[in-house]
């Protein structure tokens, strides 16, 4: 008999259950907004709404960030106000008598604007707008947690880009400043970056960086660690040859051999006759025979003064059967041309 009223008492649940999956009104919604442009007319989507208009869920709407503040029904004739986070959404449908039709209007105010939205529907049969709001809610949080980890990838990337900026002064590496390395030469590119919050935490500390690598790139250890950038230069508002200019004669008369035999030919050569001529540079190359503070200084002098003497890259040559050949030739001529200089 238990066992009877379980059976019989289940029937009778399932279909006040199958009633009850049927909560909503499946409507067709054709939207459309005025003043566009033709051929971009209406919008026409399915929407399941709850029978209840404090639950429907509104095309477009937010409906989770959206607060109903007025509600009012006037016979056929039904409006809703909603205070939502981007401004005000006012809701007004007038139904025919048999509620299977109604059109409308959606207006929403917010300090950009007003936008009017123009909709018509009609009902196509029942939903179950439990579920359907389950799923809207499940969607929701999806796209949360999607917004929270771009947001959270975003700042990463920023915090990334501050490192490097900050590597670059260390590294006097110009182009670990990336974008924000050029907006002297394209203010209105990082005017448009600057707008968004994020990027102009990154401008600032980026442009803070950048002032002071141009000014350690006018110092010799700057200098010399930048490798005479002509590009970095030239992004600070700069010259290699005035750079130079500026630090050569100092250079000179404190003896600064690493800075002289490389950048400072002139102001270096009177040391070079002194110390340099007479050196086996091959030996040096080959890191063999004593070695004293002048080696380093000597070698670089001699790539320089050879790089000096080599001919411009749009000079006439002479073809040479094997390529080879030709570069062992060059280096030769270039250290009997300084062998020369020191009347060797």
């Amino acid at each position: 008999m238990k066992q009877r009223r379980l059976a019989f008492a289940a029937i009778l649940s399932f279909p006040l259950a199958a009633l009850a999956a049927q909560d909503g009104e499946q409507w067709e919604i054709t939207m459309n907004v005025p003043g566009m442009p033709s051929g971009m007319g209406g919008m026409t989507q399915q929407v399941c709404q709850d029978k209840d208009p404090k639950k429907q869920v509104v095309p477009g709407q937010q409906s989770e960030e959206c607060k109903i503040t007025d509600q009012k029904q006037s016979g056929n004739k039904t409006s809703i106000t909603l205070n939502c986070p981007q401004g005000r959404m006012y809701l007004e449908n007038t139904y025919n008598a048999a509620r299977t039709e109604y059109k409308g209007t959606m207006r929403m105010t917010s300090p950009q604007g007003e936008t009017t939205m123009n909709m018509s529907a009609r009902k196509v049969g029942a939903c179950d707008a439990t579920a359907e709001r389950k799923k809207r809610e499940a969607q929701v949080a999806s796209i949360e947690r999607q917004s929270a980890q771009a947001q959270d990838m975003m700042r990463q990337q920023r915090e990334m880009q501050i490192g490097q900026c900050a590597e670059a002064v260390e590294t006097m590496d110009y182009g670990k400043l990336g974008m924000y390395g050029q907006c002297k030469q394209h203010p209105e590119y990082c005017q448009t970056m600057g707008s968004d919050p994020g990027n102009k935490q990154v401008m600032t500390a980026c442009a803070a960086r950048q002032a002071e690598y141009c000014k350690r790139y006018r110092t010799e250890a700057g200098f010399l660690k930048a490798k005479a950038d002509a590009k970095a230069a030239e992004a600070c508002g700069l010259s290699v040859d005035q750079v130079k200019a500026e630090l050569c004669p100092g250079a000179a008369k404190r003896e600064a051999l690493a800075f002289l035999g490389r950048y400072c030919l002139a102001e270096a050569k009177p040391l070079a006759e002194k110390h340099c001529a007479g050196r086996d540079f091959t030996a040096l190359r080959a890191g063999k025979g004593t070695r004293d503070k002048y080696d380093d200084f000597c070698m670089a002098y001699l790539s320089s003064a050879s790089l000096a003497q080599a001919p411009r890259p749009d000079a006439p040559s002479t073809p040479t059967a094997n390529p080879a050949d030709a570069v062992t030739d060059g280096v030769t001529q270039g250290i009997n041309k300084l062998r020369g200089l020191f009347g060797r």
